[in-house]
């Protein structure tokens, strides 16, 4: 199934990385605890009306590093698109364009606990 965005929805790849430099697995189960996910944009809808009827298009475009918050409010749909899973939400979802991404990274569960990615 291929799946194009409307209005102000993107269409996002979750790249974050599951490998530390000496080559272990993070399982899915041990990131869930982080509060964001680093995506790649895929897709982009139109953008968003105003009451107006005039269209803003979105701050982000295909291509794009960003970062979400995670969150399990059924808000953030995983969809299957052209053999993969995707994720389908709003825009403003999106928290930040990430503009360098480290290859160490520290991630911080709600616990307090930390991870690092080297």
């Amino acid at each position: 199934m291929k799946l194009t965005p409307i209005f102000d929805r993107l269409l996002l790849r979750v790249i974050e990385d599951k490998m530390t430099k000496g080559g272990l697995y993070i399982p899915d189960i041990a990131l869930e605890g982080t509060p964001y996910k680093i995506c790649e944009v895929v897709s982009t809808g139109e953008g968003s009306a105003t009451s107006q009827g005039v269209i803003v298009p979105p701050r982000v475009k295909v291509g794009d590093i960003v970062m979400i918050w995670r969150v399990n409010d059924g808000k953030q749909i995983v969809v299957p698109h052209d053999g993969e899973e995707l994720l389908l939400v709003q825009e403003l979802h999106v928290v930040a364009i990430v503009t360098e991404l480290e290859r160490t990274s520290v991630l911080t569960g709600p616990d307090g606990g930390r991870l690092v990615l080297q």
